[in-house]
C-alpha cells in the first residue's frame, strides 16, 4: 500500500512538471492556394511561456529556398500581411540569418509573464506550387523542424481557389528534417474541396510537414520569367563553382 502511495506521488509529480514545461500547446495553420500559385497563410500558434526560451515572445524561422521537382533550389520569398498576440497587433522585426529568414515576435524590452499566449501570423508566398507532367502539388512543412520544445497538436487545412476544384492524393510525414514516418492523419471534406492534416504530441525539433495534389489547370502555370529567373538562377550558382574550383586548382598549382 505505501508503496502505491509513493508511485503515485512520483507519477503526480512527473506529470506536473510534463504540463509546466514550455511548449507549443496548439499550431493550426490556413492555407489557401491562390490561381496565381501564390498561398496566403495564417498561423495560429497557442504557448506556454515560463521564461526560458518565450522570454520576450516567439520566433517563426522559414527555409528560404526550396527544391523543385528536378531538385533545383528555388527561391523563396515572404510578404507579412499582420502579425498579432491575444488578438492585438504585436511588434517584430525580421531578418534573414545564413540560409533561413527569421520573424522576432515581441518587444525585447518587455518580458512575458508565466502564462498562455495566442500569436497569430499572416503571410503571402509566390511561386509555391510544384507542376508535375500529370498534376500538381502544394507540398509545405506546416510548423518547421527546429522547435526546441513538444508541440501536442499540429494541424493544417489547404483550400483551392473555387469550390469547383477538388483535390486529390494526400500525404502527411511527422518526424525530424528528412523523416519519412506518417504519425499523422489526412482527410478530406465531402465535396473534397478541404483537406485537413492532423499531428499529436511532436517532441523537439519535429514537425508535420504535408502534400496535397490536384489536377492540372487549376492553378496557372508559371511564366516565361519565372522559368527564366530559375534558369539564370542555376546558371549563376554552376558559373560561380566552376570559377570557384578554378581558383582553387590555381592555388594549389602555383
Amino acid at each position: 500500500m505505501q508503496l502505491k502511495k509513493i508511485f503515485f506521488v512520483l507519477f503526480s509529480i512527473f506529470v506536473n512538471q510534463l504540463h509546466a514545461q514550455e511548449r507549443i500547446l496548439n499550431f493550426d495553420v490556413k492555407v489557401k492556394i491562390e490561381k496565381s500559385g501564390t498561398i496566403e497563410v495564417v498561423e495560429n500558434i497557442t504557448i506556454k511561456a515560463e521564461g526560458n526560451v518565450f522570454k520576450h515572445g516567439l520566433l517563426r524561422t522559414f527555409p528560404l529556398t526550396r527544391k523543385d521537382k528536378d531538385g533545383n533550389d528555388i527561391d523563396v520569398k515572404y510578404s507579412i500581411n499582420s502579425i498579432e498576440k491575444d488578438g492585438a497587433t504585436e511588434d517584430y522585426f525580421t531578418k534573414e540569418e545564413e540560409d533561413y529568414w527569421k520573424i522576432y515576435i515581441g518587444d525585447a524590452a518587455v518580458e512575458l509573464e508565466d502564462g498562455t499566449y495566442k500569436y497569430q501570423i499572416s503571410y503571402s508566398v509566390p511561386f509555391q506550387i510544384g507542376y508535375f507532367d500529370n498534376y500538381d502539388e502544394l507540398y509545405w512543412n506546416v510548423t518547421g523542424n527546429g522547435w526546441d520544445f513538444p508541440i501536442d497538436k499540429a494541424t493544417c487545412q489547404f483550400y483551392l481557389p473555387s469550390e469547383n476544384n477538388k483535390f486529390e492524393n494526400l500525404h502527411c510525414y511527422t518526424g525530424s528534417e528528412g523523416s519519412s514516418a506518417s504519425n499523422c492523419t489526412s482527410s478530406l471534406n465531402e465535396s473534397k474541396t478541404i483537406v485537413t492534416f492532423s499531428a499529436h504530441q511532436l517532441r523537439s525539433n519535429e514537425g508535420l510537414t504535408v502534400a496535397a495534389s490536384f489536377p492540372k489547370g487549376i492553378i496557372d502555370p508559371p511564366t516565361y520569367v519565372q522559368k527564366s529567373n530559375s534558369f539564370y538562377k542555376r546558371i549563376k550558382t554552376y558559373f560561380w563553382s566552376v570559377v570557384f574550383g578554378i581558383g582553387m586548382f590555381l592555388f594549389f598549382l602555383f
